[in-house]
């Protein structure tokens, strides 16, 4: 038989079957290693049976009292757990990166002023004249100003094929009646209906609305334009297509936005996919340049 090994301890506990008892006993008797083995067993397991009870600490027992009286320590919340996780938190780098890009898109994209130079037109010289025209019994078949010529038909004609619009009727029956060439070369119209006035001017370049004091931003049909009201007219101003155009008018909404819709109107305001797509095509320009 080989030596018990493992076996030992089963054999002093009697834990094998009387087979294996019978045939450890045989071997135990002829083997000096395993019997020595044996004894060992033995005399280790007389201790443990002869060792007195072990007894616990003082401070030990006073620290097991205290745990009920300990609330168990509570889960960190789930955000924080996901925020500490290094796969969220490697993500949250890529989103925030890309929230940058497309914030950083959308400033890029912003619509341009317009064409041309920006300009203020003269808003209180037009509606000084149209208030003086008013208390002349509005006859527009005034003087000529220094520095104005009055233009024929034939000339409104080739402007209006120019891309200045000098049309002969606006809206439904405000009728031209005059048209008037400035030095600097804007462009004046008068149109009536026989009981209200519209006065259309005409000037190169793009409204800069930050110098435009005393006017209030609105829709008005298919138009966004700048408003100012005052006793008996309005002014309203906006820019299309590289010209600023400027209106004082003592006509109702009714009139005038059918009169407005006649004339060029401002390219709408782009969405904010379509901002965000064309900032994304400035900054790839800007990088490649």
């Amino acid at each position: 038989m080989a030596h018990l090994d493992a076996d030992v301890a089963a054999f002093v506990d009697g834990q094998l079957s009387p087979d294996a008892t019978e045939a450890a006993s045989r071997h135990v008797q002829d083997c000096a290693r395993c019997r020595e083995a044996v004894a060992q067993q033995r005399h280790l397991k007389m201790r443990m049976q002869a060792t007195c009870d072990v007894r616990p600490p003082a401070s030990l027992l006073a620290s097991l009292s205290e745990l009920p009286r300990t609330p168990a320590p509570q889960p960190p919340p789930l955000w924080t757990r996901v925020l500490h996780s290094a796969v969220w938190g490697a993500s949250g780098v890529v989103v925030g990166a890309s929230l940058a890009v497309v914030l950083m898109a959308y400033v890029a994209g912003a619509p341009g002023r317009g064409l041309g130079d920006a300009v203020v037109p003269p808003v209180d010289t037009y509606a000084a004249d149209f208030r003086a025209a008013a208390v002349g019994g509005g006859d527009t078949a005034r003087p000529v100003s220094n520095g104005q010529d009055i233009m024929t038909t034939a000339r409104m004609a080739d402007l209006t094929a120019n891309g200045w619009p000098c049309h002969g009727t606006l809206g439904h029956d405000l009728e031209r009646v005059e048209g008037r060439l400035q030095a600097e070369g804007a462009v004046s119209l008068t149109y009536t209906d026989g009981t209200g006035r519209l006065e259309l001017h005409e000037q190169t370049g793009a409204l800069d609305t930050e110098r435009l004091h005393g006017f209030a931003q609105r829709r008005l049909g298919d138009h966004e334009v700048w408003v100012r009201d005052q006793p008996g007219m309005r002014t309203v101003v906006w820019d299309a297509e590289g010209v600023v155009y400027t209106v004082v008018t003592d006509v109702d909404d009714a009139r005038l936005v059918p009169a407005l819709g006649d004339l060029p109107a401002a390219a709408p305001r782009p969405g904010l996919r379509e901002r965000v797509g064309h900032g994304l095509d400035r900054l790839t320009g800007w990088l490649t340049v």
